[in-house]
């Protein structure tokens, strides 16, 4: 029997987690399905960036990882050059795992573009909607370049539930176009929330 190492029970998307010390690769994690602009709307954090490097840490029993990024540009939060964020989930050198269904991994070396929340306890961070809030940016092979981004193990539901569309899916789009849609979502959200006072 595997032991329960946290629940997360996250605002981010309506989401629910739940981290293991091991996987079974039949679970996942389930998301309100949502367009780029409802990815927007809920981030605290919208940027594009190289991850430099990860390092694991446990904090209370809990396994999390910070990753340090540096960062190309930020369409939500605080612009900085160099970041570290606070993700659930990681590998000790002890041999501990904690994985978190649904949520996409960052890797050393990768460019992407990542929207996540507000940091909560222990500076931790959430990618909101899950697998949807990342995009890894890769070359086309024809010299462009083309956002990906995998579903790693969540199943996605409407908001007015419905049948959840597979977990092993890959969406693929052109980059650029990511780039101009990340950058009208901000600038709309902007503009929404000076109307309205905030």
């Amino acid at each position: 029997m595997r032991s329960l190492l946290l629940c997360l029970t996250a605002a981010v998307s309506g989401a629910g987690l739940a981290l293991y010390e091991r996987p079974r690769p039949s679970e996942a994690g389930t998301a309100i399905r949502m367009d780029l602009d409802g990815l927007v709307e809920r981030a605290g954090l919208a940027l594009e960036a190289r991850v430099a490097s990860a390092t694991s840490l446990e904090i209370n029993g809990e396994v999390f990882t910070d990753f340090h990024l540096i960062v190309d540009r930020t369409w939500w939060g605080e612009d900085l050059p160099v970041r570290t964020v606070r993700l659930p989930g990681g590998a000790l050198p002890s041999g501990k795992v904690t994985i978190v269904p649904g949520m996409p991994s960052l890797v050393p070396g990768d460019d992407v573009v990542i929207l996540l929340t507000e940091p909560g306890l222990h500076d931790l961070r959430v990618v909101v909607g899950l697998n949807q809030g990342r995009w890894r940016i890769v070359g086309d092979g024809m010299g462009g370049k083309l956002a990906v981004r995998g579903s790693e193990g969540a199943s996605l539901v409407g908001a007015g539930g419905g049948l959840p569309l597979p977990a092993d899916r890959l969406d693929v789009m052109d980059y650029a176009g990511l780039i101009a849609r990340m950058e009208a979502a901000a600038g709309a959200r902007r503009a929404r929330e000076q109307a309205e006072g905030k």
